[in-house]
Order: structure tokens, then C-alpha cells, then sequence
């Protein structure tokens, strides 16, 4: 049964990160994957951790763009445009506060985490055409993802419930070297900073430059620093070490003051050059004048 597992999980992380590093490579070409591929990323994805996901890219990236008047292009596999569950979450309604209801045949169920297995086993083929992204597996390299209670609730996909009732995945700690090593860690943090960069290159309406590299450097410390760091706690423990995800995920003060710092020294330095400009072009007015008086 591991055995089977884990050959399962290996062959579809090797097709996602196939496509992923083809976004990163090409982030201006539209990938067309294979029908079947994109339903084996459906089938595998986790839902408990791209609802994680989802919650910080609307918080730190859709939302802050939005109010800018920016919107992500289909091409980049951030945008909300890719995910390949946003079709089976809308299809999912709060009833009264207490129960939630599958819009998709009617059943009612008591919580949504419910709800979620009850897609997963009957609806997991529903899907928009052209969505191939899992936001579960950007977590910890560009999207910082934090579980939503104090005690994180068990991973949900097709994949594990066709293999267990409970869907419970066989424990595999992995050790991340990254997480001990600081100089791998900053070179996740500019790789992700790198993807955003990409992604705001191409987007639907032309950016003004100042204001995309405003974006890129406030993503650098709310996303991109938040992703590594939440990704090396253990999930148990993340809300006594960092807080709910409100609290982490909410704009930290130490980011913008060093935005504020660096916009800062970007016009002194600038003011600097035109004043050396300015000096050096009355030394050489002066300098001319004094030739032609002793001529």
C-alpha cells in the first residue's frame, strides 16, 4: 500500500513540476498539457492546503493588485485564472451559517471539510478547461500556506480517498536542508521573488515600471520571505510560533518600512547624480571661459 502510495505521488509531482518549470522558463506562452495530465493534477491536488493558498494570494497578491487596477495573465500560474480547482469551489455554498451545501447534486453536509472529501470522491472530474495549476503545490516555495485552525485538518484529494477512507496520508517526514542552510533559503526567496517578477511582466493591461517594481519588492518580504519561513515549522506548530494566518499574513510594518527606505534612498540617489551633473557641467562652462580669456 505505501509502496503503491508513494510511486502515485512521485509520478504526479514529476508531471506538475514539469509544467511549473515551463511557466518559469516561458511565462509568456500558454502551456497546453495533456487532458490527461490535467486530470491526474486534479486528482492528486490537495485541497485542504490550496484553500490555504487561496486565502494568502487573496490577502498579499489578488487583492492588493486589484486595488491597483492589476490583473494576472492566464500565462502566469498564479493567477487565479489557472487554478484547476476554481470550478468545484464554486460550486460550494454556506447554508444558514452552520451547513454547507454541493451545488452540484444538492447534498448538504455539516462543515466544509465535509464537503470537500464529498467533491472529491463524487465530482472529481469537474473542471474549467484550461486550468492545470494545484495551488497546494506552490506552498512553501511562492505562496506562504498556514492551516486555518490550531489543529491542522488532514490532507483531502481523490488520490488518498481511493486509498483510504479517512484520507490520511502514510507519514514521510522529509528534511529540508534548506531550512538549515541560509544561504538556500535566500536562494528560494529570490527565486520566488524572480517568478513574481515574471508574472507582473505579463500581465493583461501594461504596467507603468515604478509601479511594478513597487509590487515586486513589497511581494519580496510579504510573500516570498513568509513562504520559506512558514514552510520550515511544522504544521502543528505554527500558530504558536507565528499566530493564525490573519496575523502572520496581514502587511507587516517591518516590510514597509523598509519599502519606505528604499524609495528613500532611490531619491537621494537620484537627486545626488543630478546635482553631481549639474556641478560638473558648470566646471566645465567655467573651465571654457577661463580658456578663451587668456586666448
Amino acid at each position: 500500500m505505501f509502496a503503491r502510495k508513494s510511486a502515485i505521488r512521485l509520478w504526479a509531482f514529476e508531471q506538475r513540476t514539469l509544467q511549473q518549470l515551463f511557466f518559469r522558463l516561458c511565462p509568456g506562452r500558454t502551456m497546453s498539457i495533456h487532458e490527461d495530465v490535467a486530470v491526474d493534477i486534479l486528482h492528486h491536488c490537495d485541497r485542504t492546503r490550496s484553500k490555504e493558498a487561496r486565502l494568502a494570494l487573496e490577502i498579499l497578491v489578488w487583492g492588493p493588485l486589484r486595488k491597483d487596477g492589476i490583473q494576472l495573465s492566464p500565462h502566469c500560474m498564479l493567477s487565479p485564472h489557472r487554478e484547476i480547482l476554481t470550478s468545484q469551489e464554486s460550486a460550494k455554498t454556506e447554508t444558514n451559517g452552520a451547513t454547507w451545501k454541493c451545488l452540484l447534486c444538492s447534498k448538504v453536509f455539516r462543515n466544509e471539510h465535509y464537503l470537500d472529501k464529498h467533491l472529491a470522491r463524487k465530482h472529481a472530474e469537474v473542471r474549467d478547461n484550461g486550468t492545470s495549476v494545484c495551488l497546494a503545490d506552490l506552498c512553501g516555495s511562492l505562496i506562504p500556506c498556514l492551516p486555518q485552525s490550531a489543529e491542522p485538518l488532514p490532507p483531502v484529494s481523490s488520490a488518498l480517498l481511493s486509498l483510504t477512507d479517512e484520507g490520511q496520508p502514510t507519514p514521510s517526514p522529509e528534511t529540508k536542508d534548506y531550512c538549515r542552510d541560509k544561504v538556500q533559503r535566500r536562494r528560494r526567496v529570490v527565486a520566488c521573488t524572480e517568478t513574481y517578477k515574471e508574472c507582473l511582466l505579463h500581465t493583461i493591461k501594461q504596467v507603468p515600471n515604478r509601479i511594478r517594481r513597487q509590487h515586486t519588492e513589497r511581494l519580496r518580504w510579504e510573500v516570498c520571505e513568509k513562504a520559506v519561513k512558514a514552510d520550515c515549522i511544522p504544521r502543528e506548530q505554527i500558530w504558536e510560533k507565528v499566530g493564525s494566518p490573519n496575523e502572520f499574513l496581514k502587511t507587516s510594518s517591518h516590510s514597509g518600512f523598509l519599502f519606505v527606505l528604499c524609495c528613500l534612498v532611490t531619491v537621494i540617489v537620484t537627486i545626488a547624480a543630478i546635482c553631481i551633473k549639474t556641478q560638473r557641467g558648470k566646471a566645465s562652462v567655467s573651465s571654457v571661459q577661463k580658456r578663451r580669456k587668456h586666448e
